[in-house]
């Protein structure tokens, strides 16, 4: 086999555009820093970063639902909190209530107060002379 002068320069052109491509690939990762630019540099590793980045985007969906979670639950213990106060408010009140020495302005104060826990008035013989169970009209009952 004979070597011609054009194999020669082709061959020497052929490693030095080799060369140059794989200086630019080298350049591009390093400007990036990143090994892997396009997939066919390594497909496993270019699917591995794919499914490290879908596990990220989910941990970050499960660090929201975390938040709003135990935001939730603050929410439903402080209103537990004001619900107990609220419940022994009341029950120190009803104690209080059932005392036989309270006087007419004594037992008005307490269905003032009885007031904000009800939204109205609910102490026994308090206006009212019927059956509480008894209906004036159709359909309305006290």
């Amino acid at each position: 086999m004979r070597i011609s002068t054009q194999m020669m320069y082709e061959q020497n052109m052929s490693g030095i555009t080799n060369s140059q491509a794989e200086w630019m690939k080298l350049g591009e990762q390093m400007s990036t820093g990143k090994r892997v630019t396009n997939p066919s540099d390594d497909p496993i590793a270019a699917s591995q970063a794919v499914v490290l980045s879908q596990a990220q985007a989910q941990n970050s969906q499960y660090a929201l639902a975390r938040t709003f979670a135990t935001q939730k639950v603050s929410l439903e213990e402080s209103v537990l909190s004001q619900v107990t106060t609220a419940i022994q408010t009341a029950q120190e009140k009803i104690v209080y209530a059932g005392n036989g020495t309270l006087s007419d302005d004594d037992r008005a104060s307490l269905r003032v107060a009885g007031d904000g826990f009800t939204g109205g008035p609910r102490v026994a013989g308090d206006g009212f002379t019927g059956d509480p169970r008894s209906a004036d009209e159709p359909g309305k009952q006290h």
